[in-house]
């Protein structure tokens, strides 16, 4: 098994996500919604959700077309891309924290 595969194993998207975006709420099977954790200055009400999870596919994304969370046409982020992203760092140095995070040998 891979690094990625055994981070994305042990640190299930949903529940990773909903710490950056005040919560989850269910609206599908396998499928939840939350606040952007990438809307820094938010015009919208805090209660307006953007941010979905699918906790099946392990993967996430926002709404909005113009935030840098959204992916159309492109891949959706996983625990690692979420974690990149949100930080400003590199996929490479994700997986070395990530990998701290679970337990798991870079």
């Amino acid at each position: 098994m891979s690094l990625v595969a055994e981070i994305r194993q042990k640190l299930p998207i949903a529940p990773f996500v909903a710490a950056y975006t005040g919560g989850l709420k269910p609206t599908g099977q396998d499928f939840f919604t939350g606040r952007c954790p990438f809307h820094q200055t938010d015009r919208e009400p805090s209660t307006k959700r953007k941010f979905w999870v699918n906790s099946a596919k392990g993967i996430c994304g926002c709404f909005v077309p113009a935030c840098q969370a959204h992916s159309p046409g492109g891949k959706p982020m996983d625990v690692v891309n979420f974690y990149a992203r949100l930080k400003g760092i590199s996929n490479a140095q994700a997986i070395a924290e990530l990998a701290k995070v679970c337990g798991s040998k870079v």
